[in-house]
Parts: structure tokens; C-alpha cells; sequence
């Protein structure tokens, strides 16, 4: 989501840069994915018991009937217009995200 508002903000106003943390491709799939991935970041192969702790308490903290329709709006998502956006660009993924893999992140950075 925050790939879609910040795209958008970077086309409207003047920026110095954008960041995309794990952008994502808008798809019916992803739902799954995002579900998915919530387990792999509390509990991935390299996740430290604080982040364990810390993760669990957000995703706790978080409740369903907000979580679900975020994860539909990234679902219906227009696919952002990334190369309408004339600045620098740094993007933030995990090697084990499932949801956006390096592939998407190299093809954005092509457009």
C-alpha cells in the first residue's frame, strides 16, 4: 500500500527521493502471500527474539476487520505509474519476502 501512496506523492509534489519498502504487484494472489508472509516474519530463519516479540505485538495490536480490506485495496491496486517518477529511487526488500520478490524490484527499477 504505502508503494501505491507514495508513487502518487512523488508524481504530485516535489521530493527529494522515494523509498518502496517491499512494493508489491497488485494481484488476487498476493492476499495469500501476505498472509503468509505474516508467519515468515515473526518466525523467518533470521529473526531475532525482540523482532519475534516486537512483530507479534503489531500484528496483535492489529485488528482483522482493518487488516482484510488493506490487503483488497493492495489487491485492486492500479499498478503504479513508476516511470512518471523523475527522482532518485532506494528500495527495501527481504531476500525471503515472498511477496515481493527481486525480480519485481529489478523491473521497477527498469521502468
Amino acid at each position: 500500500m504505502g508503494a501505491i501512496i507514495s508513487n502518487q506523492l512523488a508524481r504530485s509534489l516535489d521530493l527529494l527521493g522515494v523509498v518502496l519498502i517491499v512494493p508489491v504487484k497488485a494481484s488476487e494472489a498476493l492476499v495469500g502471500l501476505i498472509e503468509a508472509r505474516i508467519e515468515l516474519s515473526i518466525e523467518g530463519p533470521k529473526a531475532a527474539a525482540t523482532q519475534t516479540a516486537f512483530k507479534r505485538t503489531l500484528l496483535l495490536a492489529q485488528m482483522p476487520e482493518g487488516y482484510k480490506p488493506l490487503s483488497r485495496t493492495v489487491e485492486s491496486a492500479k499498478r503504479p505509474r513508476y516511470q512518471d517518477v523523475h527522482r532518485p529511487l532506494l528500495i527495501v526488500m527481504g531476500s525471503h519476502d515472498k511477496t515481493s520478490p527481486r525480480a519485481r524490484s529489478e523491473h521497477i527499477l527498469q521502468k
